[in-house]
């Protein structure tokens, strides 16, 4: 099994932000297949592993991050915009 990090620092808090995982289980990514629509609510996706959070990241789609309880609700962010690590090699 791979080991997958998925890190942003938020340009405005300076917090470190990781995939936010919802209480139901699942992390929530925009569905690149939605195109210029798939940062829309109606549009995301529940995944359950960071595996499937990554495979749409790499197509182009979005997911949702946070810097845990507290500080906000998670915002959708882009592939550029993070730092993602597969077994500790940048990709």
């Amino acid at each position: 099994m791979r080991r997958i990090t998925i890190t942003r620092v938020n340009p405005k808090t300076g917090r470190t932000e990781v995939p936010h995982l919802y209480r139901d289980g699942f992390y929530r990514v925009g569905d690149p297949a939605n195109g210029s629509d798939r940062h829309k609510k109606q549009n995301e996706v529940r995944v359950r592993t960071l595996e499937e959070v990554l495979d749409h990241l790499l197509r182009g789609g979005l997911v949702r991050m946070s810097a845990g309880p507290g500080t906000g609700g998670p915002s959708q962010i882009c592939r550029a915009s993070l730092e993602v690590r597969v077994d500790g090699v940048q990709v």
